[in-house]
């Protein structure tokens, strides 16, 4: 059944891939570096090209980074952060493959254990926890999240 709601997936964003692009294009968006330890947390969305990805997602209107940041995680996740504990890592610029192309907003907050984690059903399949290593080499890690792991010291 997980192979097919994946075959699903890819094939909805395929089929949705011009819209996507119109609707993400040369927007603003948020990413967060949740770190435990050495590993960063990482999220496989149910509609896409079964990459894994940071946590994050697009902006409410009139909503600020840092809250959408928050929101973001918790929709995704039902990780509850707390503001004063994310540290702000600048305004990054996107080119994926695929023309994907947006500024977003870079986050890195650090937890003492790993949660369990309450995953947004609609939106993400499938989640884990890797180390650096693994995110830079390992298979089907999208190339912002590589790109948000080597600015990391």
């Amino acid at each position: 059944m997980r192979i097919i709601g994946r075959l699903i997936g890819k094939i909805l964003y395929f089929a949705t891939l011009p819209a996507i692009l119109i609707a993400v294009r040369n927007s603003t968006r948020t990413r967060v570096l949740v770190r435990c330890g050495q590993k960063f947390l990482v999220l496989k969305p149910w509609l896409g090209s079964d990459e894994w990805m940071l946590p994050g997602g697009g902006l409410h209107r009139g909503e600020e980074p840092l809250a959408g940041a928050i929101r973001e995680v918790r929709e995704e996740t039902g990780l509850r952060l707390l503001a004063n504990n994310m540290q702000y890592l600048g305004l990054q610029r996107a080119q994926e493959k695929r023309c994907f192309q947006y500024d977003y907003h870079l986050y890195l907050v650090e937890i003492p254990v790993i949660p369990a984690l309450k995953l947004q059903r609609l939106e993400v399949r499938a989640a884990d926890w890797l180390t650096p290593e693994g995110i830079r080499t390992g298979p089907s890690v999208n190339e912002t999240t590589i790109k948000c792991i080597k600015k990391l010291p």
